[in-house]
């Protein structure tokens, strides 16, 4: 009887971890679907790289509509202070913006137009961003 009952809260902490991941990939999902939907290219500057266990980012700061706003972001390069990078600005929750670590700006762009561009101002790096929306989203 009690390797019965083991079991079964066995199954149980297993269904409870499988609908914790399908939740949080879902929602993960259609946020980023929201950010296709709701963004701009702009200019960031990375600051700062930070390092942890698991969540490696970069601090970065950007202008957009006038202002200038901080935010950070996991990414898998750790060499990256200091650089200028495209950004996909979320226009409806800045704090959901992405900096596009493999998108640096080329020298000949000083920065963006005060709303950002609606694509990114290079063509070859459209593939960036194509590639990390289809990453999570099949359209």
């Amino acid at each position: 009887m009690i390797k019965n009952k083991e079991n079964y809260y066995n199954l149980l902490r297993i269904l409870l971890l499988l609908l914790i991941v399908l939740g949080v990939t879902f929602f993960s999902i259609s946020r980023i679907k929201n950010l296709k939907e709701n963004h701009v290219i702009v200019i960031g500057i990375a600051i700062k790289n930070t390092h942890g266990t698991g969540n490696d980012g970069v601090e970065y700061k950007f202008d957009y509509q006038g202002k200038t706003y901080e935010e950070w972001c996991f990414t898998n390069t750790n060499t990256i202070e200091g650089g200028k990078y495209f950004v996909l600005c979320h226009t409806e929750n800045i704090s959901r913006s992405k900096l596009l670590e493999k998108c640096p700006v080329p020298d000949t762009i000083e920065k963006a137009p005060l709303n950002g561009w609606q694509k990114i101002p290079v063509k070859a790096y459209q593939k960036n961003v194509d590639g990390y929306f289809k990453t999570f989203i099949s359209d």
